[in-house]
């Protein structure tokens, strides 16, 4: 019961801040691994894609646009250290 009030408050939270945000799991892949093409139930995606570790805790924050990754995505450790950050533009990273 706590996971699930942690994992809507984490939710309830980011949805305040104005631009679309779902849960990775209510996206649907139809590219591949490696070039994603992530549709809601809307159609193309276009807003933050993210996930939260089984304490509610950020897991990553995926950007999109138009299905495709665009802008930055971030990964975060249980303890809440960054594993590691990419900016993409299109579907292609950038450095």
């Amino acid at each position: 019961m706590k996971n699930i009030l942690s994992i809507a408050l984490v939710s309830i939270i980011l949805m305040g801040c104005g631009e679309k945000r779902v849960l990775v799991d209510e996206l649907t892949n139809k590219g591949s691994e490696d070039s994603p093409l992530m549709y809601s139930a809307d159609g193309l995606f276009t807003g933050v894609g993210f996930d939260v570790y089984p304490d509610g805790q950020l897991k990553s924050q995926e950007n999109y646009k138009d299905g495709e990754r665009d802008g930055l995505w971030k990964r975060w450790y249980e303890d809440g250290q960054i594993e590691y950050e990419e900016n993409y533009k299109d579907g292609n990273r950038i450095d």
